[in-house]
């Protein structure tokens, strides 16, 4: 039986729709999927936020450098400019990467679930879902441009000092929780569900298995990040 045509929802109201009535929008992105718009928003966003953090993540780590290796400060400031350009570069494009990276095994993952649908609408969905995630950005950029502090905590984590591996790891659990992060994955959740035929609950299988998937790159980094400051 052929799905009965709808008005087509234009971009504006697709942003909007997104939070007022994300059931329905996802289910217009569905059958008329869009991927500039989500391309234009990651690009926007991420661009900005690197060429605030960037700098300032870089200044700090190059002065720590300047400060153990005196004697190299003059070949470690060269690599300055460089540092920043290759860093705003990576910083815009990981977005993108994520974003692909992400829909492809939640596309498998909610197949093996029981899901039906094309990977192009979910790419589509995914991305428009990611609205919550592209106002975390501008909010992360006003915190670190405002008090130049890189690594700002946002979620729960504030409220914790990790002293071991496993308070690290606990760390990382609790930087996730927090309201826009919270609100993003409800979307997700229900854009799965809209994009793959699924039920709210099966939905949350492909995302859990993801999330235990980022979850844990995120520990392997923060420990590795740590063990290098050590060594």
């Amino acid at each position: 039986m052929e799905e009965q045509e709808t008005p087509k929802i234009n971009t504006f109201k697709r942003l909007t729709g997104v939070i007022t009535n994300p059931v329905a929008t996802f289910e217009d992105i569905r059958k008329r999927p869009d991927y500039l718009t989500p391309i234009l928003l990651m690009l926007l966003t991420s661009i900005i936020a690197a060429s605030v953090i960037t700098p300032i993540a870089l200044d700090k780590t190059f002065t720590e450098l300047v400060e153990k290796s005196p004697e190299a400060a003059d070949r470690i400031n060269a690599m300055r400019p460089v540092g920043y350009i290759m860093g705003i570069i990576s910083a815009a494009a990981m977005p993108l990467v994520i974003w692909l990276v992400m829909t492809a095994l939640i596309h498998v993952f909610a197949g093996l679930a029981g899901g039906e649908g094309e990977f192009k609408p979910l790419l589509s969905v995914l991305g428009y879902a990611g609205i919550p995630g592209y106002l975390k950005a501008i909010v992360m950029t006003m915190v670190v441009f405002f008090t130049e502090n890189p690594q700002p905590k946002l979620g729960l984590d504030l409220l914790f000092k990790p002293e071991d591996n496993v308070g690290k790891i606990i760390n990382v659990v609790l930087s996730n929780i927090e309201i826009l992060n919270l609100w993003n994955i409800a979307l997700i959740i229900v854009g799965i569900s809209v994009a793959k035929q699924l039920s709210r609950k099966q939905a949350v299988i492909p995302w859990a298995i993801w999330w235990v998937i980022i979850t844990a790159l995120q520990v392997v980094g923060t420990l590795f990040q740590k063990g290098a400051m050590l060594g």
